[in-house]
């Protein structure tokens, strides 16, 4: 009876080894493509951060307001206006 036991664990013991063994590459794979998934959320992320941004400066550059700013930091002004630069 004894030795059946020892018998017995040691099968146990030696499927949990293969288990733990042939388990080894697949969980690799997982982690690695957990890696790629995570980096491609945050390049995502990045994209989408950039894209508002832009958005956001159309919406000011065609607004009355952001032509009329960028207008004048090219040098244009309102009629009968001086430039701040010039002198009296």
């Amino acid at each position: 009876m004894g030795r059946r036991i020892v018998v017995d664990a040691l099968i146990v013991v030696g499927a949990i080894v293969l288990g733990l063994a042939l388990s080894i590459k697949p969980w690799q794979g997982y982690q690695e493509q957990r890696r790629l998934a995570d980096r491609h959320a945050a390049e995502m992320r990045a994209a989408d951060k950039s894209r508002e941004d832009l958005i956001r400066k159309k919406a000011h550059l065609e607004s009355k307001a952001g032509r009329e700013l960028a207008a004048r930091n090219q040098g244009y002004t309102k009629r009968g206006e001086r430039p701040a630069d010039e002198p009296n």
